[in-house]
């Protein structure tokens, strides 16, 4: 009689190598965990540097790294790049990554002044996107907007949490779904977000005044800082030096050059305003931002000089402790700008030991 068994055992090979290939190409658990796994690479996402992300409501994960926008529906990333000639121009936007989803089923990803606009059902990047905003009801109002904005018009984007579409044109904030139109001050600031609970509007501002609109007229203001506070706010632009900064922190060659493109701004033009907002140089600036951090992490983390120096973008930790003493020490016995206190001197003695 015919032996099956050798039949048997290759088929049983077979079958766990394409098991196994099935099982690294899937998300992996993070232990013994049935909540937690790991995505990476392996599962096709295009680097491990993340940007930003959000879970899309019929349940597929979007990933912004920098090569571009990753979908991930459950098994495998699939890649949409975002070529720099596709975008659109946001010049009042001058934040990070933000990934918004509307109604229409389109994610719009927001880099500084720029947008990009993808149709998800199609995996593919929308042209001219920010043409095709356009109202459909209120009609009085769209006339008033010479039949709705055009992409020149458009200065910034919104979605709120109902998934409506907003763009800012000047003061003026148009809802593109019903028209609705809201009229801000020029001195409240910028808007840094908003949001609907179907009957108000919540405009945040980026002075700290949160402004509430019901059809469309202001109802009432309110602000997260008092008047001294508000004060002694930093100017905007330190607040996007500082941004940038910390999200380059690592990279010592990161520089005013660099900054200044990233800003969207000349060198000059930018040594100009820096210097009138802080009183130094811009490289001494950045010297500064990145001589703090160093200072917090010496404190807050177990690690050797040398490893903070290099995190913060010093290569020479012999450089760093002679910046860290100056930025510090001088302050500290001539200025009196810190506070005496141990872990100071446990810093100073440990930089010294380096």
């Amino acid at each position: 009689m015919r032996s099956y068994k050798p039949y048997i055992i290759k088929l049983c090979i077979v079958f766990l190598c394409f098991g196994g290939r099935i099982l690294t190409s899937s998300a992996q658990k993070v232990e013994t965990n049935d909540y937690f796994y790991v995505l990476n690479t392996r599962q096709g996402l295009s680097d491990n540097c993340i940007l930003q992300m959000m879970q899309l409501t019929d349940g597929r994960l979007v990933v912004r790294t920098p090569k571009g926008i990753n979908l991930y529906d459950g098994r495998r990333f699939s890649l949409i790049p975002l070529p720099a000639e596709k975008a659109e121009n946001i010049t009042k936007y001058k934040g990070q990554t933000h990934l918004y989803a509307d109604s229409q089923d389109r994610l719009w990803v927001k880099e500084y002044q720029k947008i990009f606009c993808i149709l998800l059902a199609e995996g593919r990047i929308l042209e001219h996107p920010l043409d095709a905003l356009s109202g459909n009801g209120k009609e009085n109002k769209m006339k008033m907007m010479r039949n709705g904005p055009t992409r020149n018009d458009i200065q910034d984007l919104f979605v709120d949490s109902r998934k409506n579409v907003w763009v800012v044109m000047g003061d003026s904030l148009l809802n593109t779904q019903d028209g609705n139109l809201i009229h801000l001050k020029k001195e409240w600031g910028c808007l840094q977000d908003l949001d609907t609970d179907g009957r108000q509007v919540y405009a945040f501002m980026d002075s700290g005044i949160v402004a509430v609109f019901l059809n469309d007229k202001l109802v009432y203001t309110v602000s997260a800082y008092s008047t001294a506070e508000a004060i002694n706010q930093d100017p905007e632009l330190i607040l996007q030096v500082r941004a940038l900064i910390e999200q380059h922190l690592e990279d010592g060659e990161y520089g005013v050059e660099q900054l200044a493109q990233d800003l969207c701004m000349e060198r000059t033009g930018l040594y100009k305003k820096l210097t009138a907002l802080t009183h130094t140089t811009p490289m001494a600036f950045i010297r500064s931002i990145r001589l703090h951090r160093a200072a917090a992490l010496l404190q807050e983390s177990k690690q050797s000089v040398n490893e903070i120096a290099e995190r913060t973008g010093f290569s020479s930790p012999s450089y760093f402790t002679k910046c860290f003493k100056k930025e510090f020490v001088l302050s500290l016995f001539h200025h009196l700008t810190l506070p005496l206190h141990p872990k100071y001197n446990l810093m100073y003695l440990e930089l010294d030991k380096s």
